[in-house]
């Protein structure tokens, strides 16, 4: 199933593998904050000022106020979501938890390779949502996106740099200048995200 969000208050989903599409109008009063995730068999839009759920990409609900939230990433049994002054923690995406780490801005998180990895200016980094070591990025630069293929976290910066780790502890500057790339993901993973001006997409379950 891949679900889609796009200029508020437009959600759409599709079982059909992309091909047929059913469009949701939901009555919002805040404005979209673009991101959309999975986890515990549960959609979440996250919004200036609510969080909104669905079982099955069709049905949405208010959960609770939101944190003004600019990623979030599912793994260990808990979301984990960032918004760039501090860590949030919750197991069933009602009540949040905040951890605040001030002296790396985290604007993204995933969970991958056993770990969540935070990025912004500079990297977080824990195996549990609940202890988290912070890693300077070394240079004066800012990450604009992070994913994980091929036993590799990836990281694509602002300053049009490349970043690498194996463990998400350790990272590398390739010379490899991205011109202007601001989003990167794997094809090979199982479950994949699309971004598709000005909306973006994710695949959350399985295919029947």
């Amino acid at each position: 199933m891949f679900v889609a969000l796009g200029n508020n208050p437009n959600i759409a989903a599709s079982t059909t593998g992309g091909d047929i599409w059913q469009f949701n109008r939901v009555d919002t009063s805040g404005s979209m904050q673009n991101v959309l995730a999975y986890g515990n068999n549960r959609f979440l839009v996250i919004q200036a000022d609510k969080i909104l759920a669905s079982d099955d990409g069709v049905n949405w609900e208010y959960l609770s106020d939101g944190f003004a939230f600019t990623d979030v990433a599912y793994g260990n049994n808990r979301m984990v979501a960032v918004n760039g002054g501090g860590i949030f923690t919750s197991t069933d995406g009602f009540s949040w938890s905040p951890l605040f780490y001030g002296k790396n801005e985290i604007n993204h998180i995933i969970y991958a390779n056993d770990k969540f990895v935070g990025a912004g200016f500079g990297f977080i980094v824990s195996e549990d949502g609940s202890v988290w070591k912070q890693i300077a990025l070394g240079y004066d630069d800012s990450i604009f996106d992070i994913v994980f293929g091929n036993d590799q976290y990836f990281a694509v910066s602002y300053d049009w740099y490349v970043f690498s780790s194996s463990d998400g502890y350790e990272w590398t500057r390739s010379d490899f200048l991205s011109n202007g790339i601001k989003s990167i993901t794997f094809s090979g993973s199982r479950r994949k995200q699309y971004f598709i001006h000005p909306m973006t997409v994710i695949s959350g379950l399985p295919m029947q």
